[in-house]
């Protein structure tokens, strides 16, 4: 890669001087850049398209984190936005570095499997960001360890409160080359209005994405696919922390879509030989779920984690968990009337008390 920048004249971008191949995904590739004083920047490149739509897709991702970095923390901000070389067929976009370390860099240097704490931990830091960036709809369709960089790592029985309490600063998300705006899709739709089949050159012609983390709905048919997909990548994720293998195990695209439309075939013995908690496998089933109406929500996701290290749920007997999962974790306690309840807004659906967020209390404390 340094030889042909050089040969281009693409090896020192304002002052910049390519320092490492970062990256190489199916159709661009990310290079690290650093100047004399040590800074760094992500230059993202698209070599040589060998079709129109290729640009297209490339300044769709462009539009797409500018969107989402604009509003938070867990994307990196574009310094330099769509750029051509020259005459040359390279176009590239710079985005600010992020000092940390990839989920699969961390993996190389601490080999999963990991403990249920440390899974858990990761899991809410990810779905936490990840949730920021849905809330802009976007739907990433590529999420997996080497899209996500951690800002610091930590060990769970020193710091993960810590790292909860940071959990707004500790994750990135990269990479939205293979993005869905599911808005500018939804409202398309309604008003019928006619794109240039953006979403099936996208996804029919290009063959993309982690394919370990596609859901049912996106083997069946990519175009149509929302946030439930992504959740289905954070439960491939947890899954494969827990145990060091996919849910869904196969060779060649056949045999992935046979065992997951087909015959949705998860391996759920890998889970039951580690006889955890029935917390964390019902969090797996309702990640995993063949329907993708029956996902959970990301903020269920972030709730029960939250809860699961906090008030070691681990070790709760399963009747009244079972209500609390029913519930993806909505359940507080009344400062009232000292019920367990799921609050209807900011009332108590059974005395009537109105009271802010902070002033419910968690369910599983005791109340003298």
């Amino acid at each position: 890669m340094e030889d042909f920048l050089k040969a281009i004249g693409l090896d020192s971008i304002n002052g910049y001087h390519f320092s490492s191949l970062f990256g190489d995904g199916k159709a661009s590739t990310t290079c690290l850049y650093e100047n004399d004083n040590d800074e760094k920047i992500f230059v993202k490149l698209l070599i040589a398209p060998s079709r129109e739509d290729e640009l297209t897709l490339f300044e769709s991702e462009i539009n797409a984190t500018q969107k989402v970095a604009k509003h938070n923390n867990h994307m990196p901000n574009i310094i330099k936005g769509f750029t051509q070389h020259r005459n040359f067929p390279v176009f590239y976009f710079i985005l600010e570095y992020i000092e940390g370390k990839t989920l699969s860099k961390i993996i190389e240097g601490k080999p999963l499997p990991w403990n249920i704490k440390e899974s858990i931990a990761t899991l809410y830091c990810v779905a936490s960001a990840l949730s920021r960036i849905s809330s802009r709809f976007i739907i990433h369709r590529d999420l997996h360890p080497g899209n996500i960089i951690f800002r610091y790592h930590f060990d769970y029985k020193l710091d993960y409160k810590q790292m909860i309490e940071n959990e707004c600063e500790n994750v990135v998300i990269l990479d939205l080359g293979c993005q869905k705006d599911f808005l500018d899709n939804f409202i398309g739709s309604k008003l019928k209005l006619e794109t240039p089949n953006l979403d099936k050159i996208r996804d029919y012609f290009r063959h993309f994405g982690a394919i370990s983390t596609w859901s049912p709905e996106f083997l069946k048919n990519p175009e149509h696919v929302d946030w439930a997909h992504d959740i289905w990548s954070l439960g491939v994720l947890l899954y494969r922390l827990l145990t060091n293998k996919f849910p869904i195990e196969a060779s060649t695209f056949s045999e992935l879509y046979e065992n997951t439309v087909v015959n949705f075939k998860i391996n759920w013995d890998e889970i039951k030989k580690l006889e955890i908690s029935w917390v964390v496998r019902e969090l797996l089933e309702k990640m995993l779920s063949q329907s993708s109406h029956k996902r959970i929500l990301h903020r269920g996701i972030t709730r029960i984690c939250y809860d699961i290290l906090e008030y070691d749920l681990l070790n709760k007997e399963d009747p009244f968990l079972r209500k609390y999962m029913d519930k993806e974790g909505d359940l507080v306690i009344c400062p009232s009337c000292k019920l367990i309840i799921t609050p209807e807004g900011v009332k108590c659906p059974l005395c009537g008390r109105m009271c802010e967020p902070d002033d419910w209390l968690p369910p599983f404390i005791d109340i003298k």
